[in-house]
């Protein structure tokens, strides 16, 4: 959904067996450096349903592709109408513009239910997923409260590596953009039942080679292509080039000590 502003908000909402779930981006430039926030409260997402992937004599209608129950937040120069009207504007959570400065999505009191890591067609299900369409910055997810009511461990989350593709000159030079590399999720007091107890406060961060494995407080798990962190203390640097040509030259990877 696609909302001009400095914020928007989701609030008591229901969602059942999402094929792209629900997720907020904000449409902004002329404020970006304002504090831009993506705001979800008391939504209760549902994963398996009674609903066939694949009805009965309807084969021509299956959809075998993989599901997301929450895609992230993303804050960019420009959007779409959430009501399209023409086959360009396919799909529509693919982001439009370069990322604006950042933003932070706040989730209170979210509930998932009944998640499996896996469709009936063996394709990849997840409660939070990065978009393929999301190559900037990623803004953190800062979860209070939730629920997870009989989710497979493996669902919670798939982060998504840096596609190949991007290391274009049009995008991001020859050096794919590694907005996925920088993300943080935040989970604080968090609720477990039913097949996977895990913590109450806890941090997920991306795979990233370079940084990730030297994090002793942090787990790999590998199906979600993340880590599981147990201490409180990440966060995402963010810095810009002031130069005119800051489209044209760039410098990556850029290593902080």
């Amino acid at each position: 959904m696609f909302f001009d502003g400095v914020s928007a908000k989701l609030t008591n909402m229901t969602m059942i067996d999402n094929r792209h779930g629900v997720g907020i981006q904000l449409v902004q430039k002329a404020r970006e450096y304002e504090d831009l926030l993506m705001e979800y409260n008391d939504l209760i997402i549902y994963g398996d349903s009674e609903a066939l992937d694949c009805p009965v004599g309807k084969e021509d209608r299956c959809f075998k592709t993989d599901k997301v129950g929450v895609m992230t937040g993303a804050v960019a120069y420009k959007g779409k109408s959430n009501h399209i009207t023409g086959v360009s504007a396919f799909p529509p959570y693919k982001i439009k513009g370069d990322s604006s400065w950042g933003g932070v999505s706040v989730w209170n009191r979210l509930t998932f239910v009944d998640y499996k890591a896996a469709t009936g067609f063996g394709k990849r299900n997840s409660i939070i997923s990065t978009s393929k369409y999301q190559p900037d910055y990623i803004p953190q997810i800062i979860a209070h409260d939730t629920k997870f009511i009989n989710v497979d461990e493996d669902s919670i989350i798939y982060i998504r590596d840096p596609e190949p593709g991007w290391a274009n000159v049009k995008d991001c030079g020859d050096f794919p953009c590694t907005g996925p590399l920088n993300t943080v999720f935040k989970f604080r007091n968090t609720t477990w039942e039913g097949k996977t107890q895990l913590d109450k406060d806890f941090e997920l961060i991306a795979n990233n080679p370079g940084f990730s494995p030297e994090q002793t407080s942090c787990t790999l798990k590998e199906k979600m292509n993340a880590y599981y962190c147990l201490e409180k203390k990440f966060g995402i640097l963010l810095f810009e080039s002031n130069d005119k040509d800051w489209k044209d030259r760039s410098m990556q990877p850029i290593y902080v000590q």
